[in-house]
Order: C-alpha cells, then sequence, then structure tokens
C-alpha cells in the first residue's frame, strides 16, 4: 500500500482534470455530505475548509439518518467509494424523498446505478483502490462539484499547488511517516492530539491507524480538551500512552493550544511526538498530514507482521448491515 499513497499526486491530477466537468444550479440554503469511513472523512474536511468561506452551513453525515431540514434548498453530496455503503444508500434514498439535489461520488456500485436511474450527476472515482486510499481524488471531486456550483470552498489554484507540494515532498514525508511508525511501535495507547478546527485530520489519522495498523487510537482535540479530557489523565486507572500532536503553524492560538496539552503530558511523563503541518494552503495542509498518518499507519502495521489492507472485522459488519437496516444483503 506504499505505492497507493505514494501515488497520491497522480490521483488528484485526475480529478483536476474533470474539475468543472459535474455542477448543480443552486441556490442552496445548506450542504450535507454523506459518507461513512474512508469516504466519510471527505465531508469532514469539506466542512473544515468552508468554516471561513462559505455562507451556508455544511452538515457531515455519518449515518443512514438525514438532518431534518434537508430540503429542495439542499445540496446533498453522496460519497461511497464503492457504491455499496448502506448507510450512504439508505440517506441518499432519503434525502432524494425529501426533494434534495443529489451528487453522487462513486467509483460504481449500486450509487451509480441509482444515479443513472435518477438522472443525478455524477463524480467517477477510479475503480480498484482501498476506499482511504482513493481519498485525494473524492476530495478533489468533490471540491470541484462545489466550486462549479458556486460554492467554492477551495480554488483549483489551490489544490494544483497541493498537487505540487506532495510531488516535491513524497520522499522527505515516508521518511517522516517511518520515524512516527517506528514512535508508535508501542504496547502504549496512541493519543492523536491537535487544536480546532484540525479534528478531521486527527480523526483521519484514529482511523488509518485503526483499519492499517489494527490498534485503539484516542483523540484529543483542544481547546474542548481542557475542559474535560484534561482531568482523566490526572487520576487514571491506567496511563501507559504515548501522544503524537499536531498543529497548524499559521494558527498562534492553535499552536499555544497544542504546546498546553504538550505541556500536560510531558510533565507527567509521558512520551510526546510534536508535528507542525506544512502547506502553502489548507488543501496542502490537509493533504500532507493525510498522506504522512496514511504512511504511518502502513509501516506500523508492516513492523507487526499485518496486512494493512485487511480489515476482516468491517467485513463482518457489511454482511451483518441488511439484517440491522432491515433492508436485505446488498444486489449490485
Amino acid at each position: 500500500m506504499r505505492g497507493d499513497y505514494l501515488n497520491w499526486p497522480r490521483l488528484v491530477e485526475d480529478a483536476l482534470s474533470k474539475w468543472g466537468s459535474v455542477s448543480v444550479e443552486g441556490p442552496f440554503e445548506n450542504i450535507v455530505v454523506s459518507g461513512m469511513g474512508g469516504s466519510g472523512i471527505v465531508g469532514d474536511v469539506v466542512k473544515l475548509l468552508a468554516l471561513e468561506r462559505l455562507s451556508v452551513p455544511v452538515e457531515v453525515v455519518k449515518s443512514h439518518i438525514v438532518p431534518s431540514y434537508v430540503s429542495t434548498r439542499t445540496l446533498f453530496v453522496s460519497v461511497s467509494y464503492s457504491g455499496n455503503t448502506h448507510e450512504t444508500l439508505l440517506a441518499t434514498a432519503r434525502a432524494l424523498e425529501k426533494g434534495a439535489r443529489v451528487v453522487a461520488v462513486t467509483s460504481g456500485g449500486l450509487l451509480e446505478r441509482l444515479a443513472v436511474e435518477r438522472g443525478l450527476p455524477v463524480f467517477k472515482t477510479p475503480a480498484g483502490l482501498l476506499p482511504r486510499v482513493s481519498f485525494p481524488h473524492m476530495l478533489t471531486g468533490v471540491l470541484g462539484v462545489l466550486d462549479s456550483s458556486g460554492l467554492t470552498v477551495a480554488s483549483r489554484a489551490e489544490v494544483e499547488e497541493a498537487k505540487r507540494q506532495l510531488e516535491r515532498e513524497a520522499g522527505e514525508i515516508a521518511g517522516e511517516a517511518s520515524s512516527l511508525a517506528e514512535f508508535a511501535y508501542s504496547r502504549e495507547l496512541l493519543v492523536v492530539a491537535t487544536h480546532s478546527p484540525l479534528e478531521p485530520l486527527a480523526v483521519r489519522a484514529k482511523s488509518e491507524f485503526n483499519e492499517n495498523s489494527k490498534i485503539v487510537v484516542k483523540v484529543d482535540v483542544a481547546p474542548e480538551w481542557m475542559h474535560n479530557d484534561i482531568v482523566g489523565y490526572e487520576k487514571p486507572l491506567f496511563d501507559e500512552y504515548r501522544v503524537v500532536a499536531f498543529y497548524d503553524p499559521d494558527d498562534q492560538a492553535g499552536r499555544g493550544l497544542v504546546e498546553f496539552m504538550v505541556g500536560e503530558h510531558e510533565r507527567r511523563g509521558r512520551r510526546v511526538r510534536v508535528l507542525a503541518l506544512r502547506g502553502a494552503n489548507k488543501v496542502g495542509k490537509v493533504l500532507y498530514a493525510a498522506m504522512l498518518f496514511g504512511l504511518a499507519s502502513v509501516e506500523l502495521a508492516l513492523k507487526r507482521g499485518l496486512d494493512p489492507a485487511a480489515t476482516e472485522s468491517i467485513a463482518r459488519y457489511k454482511s451483518a448491515a441488511g439484517r440491522i437496516f432491515g433492508t436485505g444483503p446488498l444486489k449490485p
């Protein structure tokens, strides 16, 4: 899987070649991005990027349930790499019942079939990848759809610069990832710490270590951390943990918050690794962090003698999802 992550610049380039090919006519009162797992993180990042740029709210749905306010004035972006994600298909069907304007982002499956049958716009992603590896293509695709629909959260020029950054720094990022995997290779709980609004990147890191490395990870986000979690570290029943903390160097308050967190952990004798995000813009910082944690999680899996691609327990859940949701098994 190392090669899949290092291939990200080409995935971004392919998605950029389709920039503007899919658009939806507004106006819109809100945006809802639906997706699970490796597809769901796309919505989290879109919400992060939209925070200071859009005047309409962005909601992320990681469930089969959609918000009650979804209406004909909603742009509903349905993201499912496989196209067969139970929760996303159910949420999409409910959004259509409410009259939402739906865009599908998928490599195929039932979501593509639904889109074709209903005449919905589709942004196609390349087949044959793991959903978590296809992240930069799906993200670039959604950013292009939003930009072309008059809802710009990142420009094409910003994405192009982020791609060039990955091309320039891929080797260096791989080296950093190897060092990070060595740090994380421990029987101690791994804690990923950051500051708002970077929580999606911490969640992405957690998910990569979950799926690729097969370990449990805790996420701490400041300043909320200072109002609850911090006390839990005072006299825990279990205190064998180490911390990977990262911050945006262009966010002075964010850096200060992370420095405070690091100080609290170090005064308790815990090992801490601190990272500063790199990138000329927010898209670049997002892709830098995602590639770094993705590669590190693969390296950690290999150190443990595990297959980073295998996700046996997820497969068990998917086989049970039809019974749980009362839909029966999916039939692509």
